[in-house]
């Protein structure tokens, strides 16, 4: 997965719908709605009845969210659920400490496999 851009919670709170922060998440993301239409698989005319307030909107599948935040490369309509459903926001060092952990977590891991390798060895030879 591509790094996400952050936008600011207080902006994500501002939109009034998810269809909204579908729109936003499209804007943000600075690629053209034709470019994003295509690596979703909808055709460009849908995917703005999709996102926009018309005469005739279009349901957005939700099995295409999570794609569409891959594409677009942020997480707009997936923050905006969090703080419509008042889920704690992680904070920005959460994932990197997070990160970070689990690397060292790998290390012990190898290491302790290492240690059970070798007691195994000094067995067979006594």
């Amino acid at each position: 997965m591509t790094s996400m851009t952050k936008v600011a919670d207080e902006l994500i709170a501002e939109l009034p719908d998810l269809r909204a922060a579908l729109r936003a998440c499209l804007m943000f993301s600075g690629k053209q709605l034709k470019g994003v239409a295509f690596e979703l698989g909808i055709e460009g005319s849908h995917l703005s009845k999709m996102i926009n307030t018309t005469e005739d909107p279009r349901h957005f599948p939700p099995e295409k969210i999570n794609l569409m935040m891959d594409v677009c490369g942020n997480e707009i309509p997936l923050r905006w659920l969090m703080l419509r459903r008042s889920y704690p926001m992680p904070h920005a060092g959460q994932a990197d400490e997070l990160a970070r952990l689990r690397r060292e977590n790998a290390e012990l891991r190898a290491e302790a496999r290492t240690i059970v390798n070798v007691f195994k060895t000094l067995e067979v030879k006594e």
